[in-house]
């Protein structure tokens, strides 16, 4: 289609392969007993994983070089639940768990991604890579919530988390000088690149409700509420470098937020349920929130986002048993979202408008 024959020309920059072999097995019991006070039943057990990985990448020495990298980890997960029924439309939920969260692909390619300056003035460009070293995520959870169905399709429930996590991944930007590559790219970068953070903490509340009026006229029967509201209070203890340009020389650690994650953030829904329409108008609302760490240029280190909102809408209606039309918009209200460095009085990162988006659909069930 673009005039090109024959495969590319191989550019051991952009060379990675991963392969991993995972093997699991669980173990899991059910308990159901019925007291004077209510019911309790509930689940424990514990699953155990080995993962197994061999990466392959290339590394620049005087040449480029081919580099492995050989892990393997096995993790034993336990679990359990308790709920308890005081009465039939009551449930308290009482749970534990240990789980881990396994970076991605491209989170682990080291392949880099070079954008080199292009405004007038502009003394260095961006770059982006990921980072093979990264280890899993580890968390221990703890939930305690309740619940009440007041009626059919209608409920509260609150919650209140407790989550020690170890490992954090957050984006860290530093200086580089990049001149083994063509006299174009060759010249100073911003490099992004994933790094593991130290332990922390994410502990919080949830509040929330579902509400499906029985007592409306005919004609409006079907339209429903649906709200939540979440509090965390986040903490990472994360590194601190000697030299900003060489993260291998760590010389402590600092308390800062969690990347990522909101002081609060909520979401109301407005609903319809009948005559085979099914549909949804949603507005989510999210506070600041830590996107990484700068160390390059005269910034302050740490970058922020300024929060996210979007207005979203779903509609499905059911044409018969097979079929379904759908139609999705996303972002009515076309939000800007803002980045900044550490101020954003002083600090201007970036404002980035995602467009609106429609997109009609047909659904056949066989």
């Amino acid at each position: 289609m673009y005039g090109f024959s024959g495969a590319p020309a191989f550019d051991p920059a952009n060379y990675f392969d991963i392969r991993e072999n995972t093997y699991a097995g669980y173990v899991m019991g059910d308990f159901d007993v019925q007291t004077d006070i209510g019911g309790f039943d509930g689940q424990a057990g514990v699953r155990v994983i080995r993962a197994e990985s061999d990466l392959g990448y290339n590394t620049l020495q005087q040449d480029w070089e081919a580099s492995e990298l050989t892990t393997s980890r096995t993790d034993a997960l336990p679990s359990a639940v308790i709920r308890y029924k005081p009465r039939p439309d009551v449930i308290a939920r009482l749970a534990y768990g240990k789980t881990i969260g396994r970076p991605g692909f491209a989170q682990l390619n080291p392949a880099m991604v070079l954008n080199p300056a292009t405004s007038t003035g502009a003394t260095f460009g961006y770059a982006a890579s990921g980072n093979p070293d990264l280890d899993p995520v580890e968390a221990q959870t703890l939930d305690l919530s309740l619940e009440w169905y007041f009626s059919k399709s209608s409920s509260i429930f609150g919650t209140l988390f407790w989550r020690d996590v170890d490992g954090f991944i957050t984006n860290v930007n530093r200086s580089i000088q990049v001149s083994d590559r063509t006299p174009e790219l060759n010249g100073n970068y911003v490099l992004t690149t994933p790094e593991n953070a130290g332990k922390g903490k994410l502990n919080g509340a949830e509040l929330g409700f579902q509400w499906f009026p029985d007592r409306l006229p005919n004609v409006l029967k079907g339209f429903g509420v649906q709200a939540n509201y979440t509090w965390i209070d986040s903490e990472s203890r994360d590194p601190v470098y000697g030299n900003p340009d060489d993260t291998t020389e760590v010389t402590g650690t600092r308390n800062s937020r969690v990347a990522g994650v909101s002081d609060w953030a909520y979401s109301v829904t407005l609903a319809y349920e009948r005559y085979g329409v099914s549909s949804r108008l949603s507005w989510v609302d999210r506070g600041k929130f830590l996107t990484g760490y700068n160390y390059c240029c005269s910034m302050p280190s740490e970058t922020y986002s300024s929060g996210e909102a979007s207005m979203d809408l779903q509609l499905a209606y059911d044409i018969n048993p097979n079929f379904t039309v759908t139609f999705d918009a996303t972002n009515l209200t076309n939000e800007i979202y803002r980045t900044y460095y550490g101020d954003s009085r002083l600090f201007n990162q970036d404002s980035q408008l995602y467009s609106r988006t429609f997109a009609l659909g047909l659904r056949y069930r066989l």
